[in-house]
């Protein structure tokens, strides 16, 4: 008997497709050239926010200096046209005062004078003292203040040595003179230039910083000298006798 092979059929197939592995899905990453990319424009940034920094500090520190000089200005200048009559309430406010130099410049010599622990009428007394006291020769008095309104910590009392030295502290310098620019003869002679003269900061050495600023005032009425002693020495104090006209 011939057997004669029969076809596969479908349904005869029972061949199984080849076994494969999964592929590992993709990841995203960043490559090297990305990261050191990143990098420079990080550092950039850095560079340009350390350059502004200080830029904003020293702002931030001129700005509060101008506004603490514009506050003890007026208060100066309120206290020496109010003269003798307005001294006595500013007593505590003598605990400010570092030193006050009294110098007499003349063609021949310079003599300076400085005082300390001094009283507020006493130091009312020795800024309010006229250019032209001393004949033939030019009077200037200076005062080294630490900051009347400036930060609370600094403020007085306040007995410790280091923050004393760390206050914000200037220089106050007085020069007063005979308004010449006065349109008539009698208010010349009893109307009175006043400037007021800041520098700042008073740095160790006992010079001052690039902070410079100049008030000026007309004052009215009669400068009157008293003769006292303080630190010792006789000294003429002088005071603003106000007047309404």
């Amino acid at each position: 008997m011939n057997l004669i092979p029969r076809a596969n059929t479908p349904s005869d197939t029972t061949a199984s497709p080849p076994c494969r592995r999964p592929r590992p899905a993709a990841r995203s990453a960043f490559t090297m050239v990305e990261i050191a990319l990143s990098l420079a424009i990080i550092g950039f940034a850095l560079v340009a926010i350390l350059g502004v920094l200080p830029i904003g500090v020293t702002t931030q520190r001129d700005n509060r200096e101008d506004t603490i000089i514009n506050h003890d200005a007026a208060l100066w200048m309120d206290a020496l046209r109010s003269g003798p009559w307005g001294v006595s309430v500013g007593e505590d406010l003598s605990t400010y005062l570092v030193t006050i130099t009294k110098t007499v410049v003349s063609a021949s010599a310079t003599n300076a004078l400085i005082y300390t622990n001094l009283l507020w009428p006493q130091a009312i007394g020795l800024l309010s003292t006229p250019s032209y006291e001393s004949p033939n020769a030019t009077t200037l008095v200076s005062a080294d203040v630490r900051a009347m309104t400036g930060s609370a910590v600094s403020r007085a009392p306040q007995n410790n040595a280091v923050i004393n030295e760390a206050a914000f502290t200037y220089r106050l310098t007085a020069t007063v003179g005979n308004a010449s620019a006065a349109s008539l003869v009698d208010l010349q002679e009893h109307l009175y230039d006043v400037r007021l003269e800041f520098r700042w900061p008073v740095l160790p050495n006992g010079k001052t910083g690039l902070g410079h600023r100049t008030y000026r005032s007309s004052f009215g009425g009669t400068l009157l000298g008293t003769s006292v002693i303080v630190n010792g020495s006789p000294v003429v104090l002088w005071f603003f006798q106000p007047t309404t006209y």
